[in-house]
């Protein structure tokens, strides 16, 4: 702020001399006088409002006295006048009749105040309200460091007018950032030539620009809006990066690609929590090592899980145990031949987890052919009507008992058949029991 005061030095009233009226001081004014009428106009040759200096002196200009006019004149009259000021004496002015004159002259303090306000810009120790200028702001000091404004200042602000444009930097050089500062003004371009060094939070209140790659050494927060980019191909991260934990709140949903797009996951991918495959076609496995693992639900290690690979036009679901060093093909598929079930064994039961119909049975609606042995646990029926024909070309084999009763320890049910080793014969049931009765066939 301003704190040289010039007194309304007389630099925009070059005329502001008149003389003191002889009708009010026929004898003129003696050294005490603290009020003085000019001439009629001459007044208005002077400002309007006080303070300001004024200057005494008849025909010598170098004998004088400096007096301040300390409340507003009205017209023709300065009631209210402080003599001798700046080293002046108060003196009697006019006494033999001669012509007073009442000036506004430059004075020895304005001079002195002008050259301290001059060497305080000069050497830094005035703090200036405002700098307007129609050029350039160069700086020929030889200094390799340009300060603007100091610790007091809270915030900058540079280009606020609609059209501004503000280049900052070169190109080959660092612009470095320590505080808060507005820079330009909504709605224009702010270029910024070379590096950017941001030490602390920076806010951006509309679209940030970058035409080159920028590098963060924290971390990049996003607060509700988007990441878009209006090229073909998007990547995030670099060969660099090992682990990348995006989107980690518990309550984040994701989602990734397009309905009409195709998602490709590139390396081993684990899945912490469940998958939930909603679309249709909207899993393929179409490389020729592509392979997905998964633990089973009681499993906290790789000791126990499950692989499902596909290569070339074979699909196959291998069981792995690495506690007892198992590593086991349990089933199948090639692409043109027979489902190939290849484990020791292939059960399915109601309360297993392979369920293809709500109450859990397993139900093959067209011709079926089995190689090798067929384990069922629980009910089978065959055929869901009288008319149903059941035919064998090979050998049934029913339950098989030891009961030298005979057939009196055996349970059963009705319509059960069984084959006793003890005499060599076959029995059925015909009262369901524990023991049940039994009736021989042969």
């Amino acid at each position: 702020m301003a704190t040289t005061d010039f007194k309304k030095a007389p630099l925009n009233r070059p005329n502001a001399i008149g003389t003191l009226d002889s009708g009010t001081h026929p004898t003129g004014i003696s050294n005490s006088a603290t009020s003085i009428t000019l001439s009629s106009g001459d007044g208005a040759k002077f400002p309007s409002t006080a303070d300001f200096w004024i200057t005494f002196y008849e025909d010598d200009a170098d004998t004088n006295e400096i007096a301040e006019v300390t409340a507003n004149p009205s017209s023709d009259t300065f009631g209210t006048i402080s003599r001798g000021q700046q080293g002046t004496s108060a003196a009697a002015w006019g006494a033999l009749g001669e012509t007073v004159n009442v000036g506004m002259l430059i004075t020895r303090d304005q001079f002195t105040d002008l050259q301290t306000a001059v060497n305080n810009i000069e050497d830094g120790t005035t703090v200036l309200a405002s700098v307007t200028t129609d050029g350039d702001i160069i700086a020929n000091t030889g200094n390799t460091t340009i300060a603007i404004a100091n610790t007091v200042a809270t915030t900058i602000n540079m280009g606020a007018a609609a059209s501004s444009a503000i280049n900052l930097g070169h190109a080959s050089g660092t612009l470095t950032s320590l505080g808060i500062h507005n820079i330009g003004t909504s709605g224009t371009a702010t270029t910024i030539k070379g590096t950017l060094n941001v030490d602390e939070a920076a806010t951006f209140d509309t679209t940030l620009g970058v035409t080159g790659d920028t590098t963060l050494t924290g971390d990049l927060a996003v607060n509700g809006g988007d990441i878009t980019t209006t090229a073909s191909t998007l990547n995030v991260g670099t060969a660099n990066a090992t682990t990348v934990a995006a989107f980690t709140a518990a309550s984040t949903s994701l989602g990734l690609g397009h309905a009409s797009g195709t998602n490709t996951i590139a390396g081993a991918t684990t899945f912490s929590e469940a998958m939930t495959i909603t679309a249709a076609n909207a899993f393929t496995i179409d490389n020729n090592n592509a392979r997905m693992f998964w633990r089973e639900a009681d499993q906290t290690t790789d000791e126990k899980y499950w692989e499902i690979s596909a290569q070339s036009k074979l699909f196959r679901l291998r069981a792995f145990n690495d506690a007892i060093g198992l590593s086991e093909t349990v089933w199948t598929v090639t692409r043109g031949t027979a489902m190939d079930v290849t484990a020791q064994s292939w059960r399915i039961s109601n309360t297993t987890a392979m369920d293809l119909d709500s109450n859990g049975d397993f139900r093959v609606r067209n011709d079926t052919q089995i190689d090798g042995t067929l384990d069922v646990d629980g009910n089978v029926t065959l055929g869901n009507a009288s008319t149903d024909t059941i035919t064998l070309t090979g050998r049934a084999q029913v339950r098989q008992v030891t009961d030298a009763g005979p057939m009196t320890a055996t349970d059963g049910s009705v319509r059960e058949i069984v084959y006793n080793t003890s005499d060599s014969k076959f029995y059925g049931c015909t009262t369901t029991g524990s023991p049940a009765t039994w009736s021989a066939l042969n």
